[in-house]
C-alpha cells in the first residue's frame, strides 16, 4: 500500500488511557455509542463520551444493543427506557438495537449513510456483532463472549478499522474500535466542562456571573433549571463528580472510576 496524501484533522476522538491520550480516530462525523445491560452500562461513562464527543463537534448516537434481552412491555425494558430517556430529553438520539433479532438494524444504518461514523463502547456490548450484521455477509470480524461469572466483555478488537458498508444510497463508513472497562476524558478542562453539558447552556447565558461554574456560585440559572425539572438531575450530580476529578486531576484513575459504578449501581436497584 501507498499513502498518497494525509488529510487535516477537522476532529478527533480521544480517551485517556492511563494518564496518556489514545486517539480513537480522527475526520469522524458521528459517534454510536453501544450501550447494553450485559455488561450493564454505566451513565457516568456515558456522559464522559458526550462530553468528548461535543468537545469535538461530533454528533453521538446512544445504541441500546441486545435489545432482545429486555423485551418490550417488560419491566427490565422499562427501568431501561428510563435511563436513556434522560438522554432523549436533552436531545440525543436514542435507538433500541438487537444484532440477534434485527430489532432497529435498519434506523441505525440510515443514520449511518454519506458518514463517517465510529462504534464506541465497552468490551462485550455487541459491538464487532452490529458491524458484521450490517455488513450483510460482507463484514466478518471475531466477536467474544462475556464471563458469565462477571458479565464483563473480553477484550477481542484490538485495532481500530474503518469499513465501507453495503447497500445502495450514499456511502457509509464505520469504523469498529477497541473496547475497554470505562471511558476517562482527556481533552477537556474543568472550566470547560459546562460547555458540553449541552442542556446547561440555554440557562448559563443567564447566569448573574458570565464565568459562572454552576456549583455554589448565586445567581445561577442553570442550578435553578435544576431545581424546576428543566435540567435532569441525575446529570447534573454527573457534571460536579466529573468537574471534581477533573479538578483534582483524578480523572482515569481507579477512584473516578469507582464513583461510576458505585453511583449508578445503586440507581439500578
Amino acid at each position: 500500500a501507498v499513502v498518497e496524501e494525509v488529510l487535516p484533522r477537522r476532529s478527533t476522538l480521544i480517551r485517556r488511557q492511563t494518564m496518556k491520550p489514545q486517539v480513537l480516530c480522527a475526520n469522524l462525523d458521528l459517534a454510536v455509542l453501544v450501550l447494553s445491560t450485559e455488561p450493564n452500562f454505566s451513565e457516568g461513562m456515558v456522559d464522559r463520551v458526550l462530553v468528548s464527543a461535543h468537545a469535538q463537534s461530533l454528533d453521538v448516537v446512544l445504541v441500546l444493543n441486545k435489545a432482545d434481552l429486555v423485551p418490550r412491555g417488560s419491566e427490565a425494558r422499562h427501568r431501561v427506557e428510563r435511563r436513556l430517556f434522560v438522554y432523549e430529553k436533552i436531545g440525543y438520539k436514542v435507538l433500541f438495537v438487537s444484532a440477534l433479532e434485527g430489532e432497529g438494524l435498519e434506523d441505525l444504518r440510515s443514520l449511518l449513510g454519506g458518514r463517517t461514523s465510529i462504534l464506541v463502547g465497552n468490551s462485550g456490548v455487541g459491538k464487532s456483532c452490529l458491524l458484521n450484521k450490517l455488513g450483510q455477509g460482507q463484514i466478518e470480524v471475531t466477536v467474544g463472549d462475556i464471563s458469565e461469572k462477571l458479565k464483563l466483555g473480553r477484550h477481542i478488537t484490538t485495532t481500530t478499522t474503518m469499513h465501507r458498508l453495503p447497500g445502495e444510497g450514499p456511502p457509509a463508513f464505520l469504523i469498529d474500535s477497541p473496547g475497554a472497562r470505562r471511558f476517562s476524558i482527556w481533552d477537556v478542562k474543568p472550566e470547560e466542562l459546562k460547555e458540553h453539558f449541552i442542556e446547561f447552556i440555554p440557562f448559563a447565558r443567564h447566569c448573574k456571573f458570565s464565568d459562572c461554574r454552576h456549583l455554589q456560585e448565586p445567581g445561577c440559572m442553570v442550578k435553578q433549571a435544576v431545581e424546576e425539572g428543566d435540567v435532569p438531575p441525575e446529570r447534573y450530580m454527573s457534571y460536579q463528580r466529573i468537574y471534581q476529578v477533573l479538578l483534582e486531576g483524578t480523572e482515569g484513575s481507579f477512584r473516578s472510576a469507582l464513583w461510576t459504578e458505585s453511583e449508578h449501581a445503586e440507581k439500578r436497584k
